[in-house]
């Protein structure tokens, strides 16, 4: 019996680290926390003219703000010291970086990266597993969709857009627009304040949650 349990935990432990190694290749992180990217932010105002060019490879964008990702435009200023720190005195109804009490612009965010290896894999699929609220999404030049709705998901084949060298994902991010109501919620609820409490500078607008790539074959099953 001794023997045979043995046997099971070996099979077992097997199981788990082919697990373990596939779900490591089948996923590359592109957050700002991989330091083969440089995401940046800039409002839409400001971009100008430039709207073609920011969402192809090689546009220079080294004056636009540093941002993290995930985060908010908010915190992406806050973190490269150009808005004071919220949590302190009053501090949240000083950050005005647009001069209103509000960020009331559209921002984009940019960044460039090489596609790793996943040999044995015929799929390339971007996720983005949450932004707030709106968005549209581009990559290497190409709208893949539109996203509505709190922290909302998107999910896309971006395989006939993948390039040898730099490819590059923009998104448009639209800032939420008051005045918000219960509809709205929980961005509501969480950003535009009761009576309690004072407005997010940017109603938590942003790349709120992971971006990454995945690798499949031509079948996959998901949320089973």
């Amino acid at each position: 019996m001794q023997v045979r349990l043995k046997y099971y935990f070996l099979i077992f432990a097997g199981l788990c680290l082919t697990v373990s190694l596939n779900a490591q290749v089948n996923r590359y992180s592109l957050n700002s926390s991989n330091e083969q990217l440089d995401w940046r932010i800039k409002s839409s105002t400001d971009v100008g003219n430039q709207f073609d060019a920011l969402k192809e490879s090689g546009f220079d964008d080294a004056d636009w703000v540093i941002a993290t990702v995930p985060g908010t435009v908010y915190g992406s200023y806050v973190e490269q010291g150009l808005e004071e720190t919220p949590e302190y005195g009053d501090n949240v109804y000083q950050d005005r970086v647009d001069g209103k009490g509000i960020y009331e612009d559209n921002y984009w965010y940019r960044t460039e990266f090489e596609i790793p290896s996943h040999e044995g894999f015929n799929h390339v699929w971007l996720n983005l597993a949450g932004i707030n609220r709106d968005a549209d999404v581009y990559f290497n030049g190409h709208l893949l969709g539109s996203i509505h709705g709190h922290v909302y998901r998107g999910k896309y084949d971006i395989t006939e857009f993948v390039q040898q060298g730099p490819n590059t994902l923009a998104l448009l991010v639209y800032v939420p627009i008051p005045p918000m109501n219960c509809s709205a919620s929980p961005t509501y609820i969480a950003s535009a304040s009761w009576d309690w409490m004072p407005y997010v500078p940017d109603l938590n607008m942003g790349i709120t949650d992971e971006v990454f790539l995945s690798f499949s074959n031509d079948v996959t099953m998901i949320d089973p």
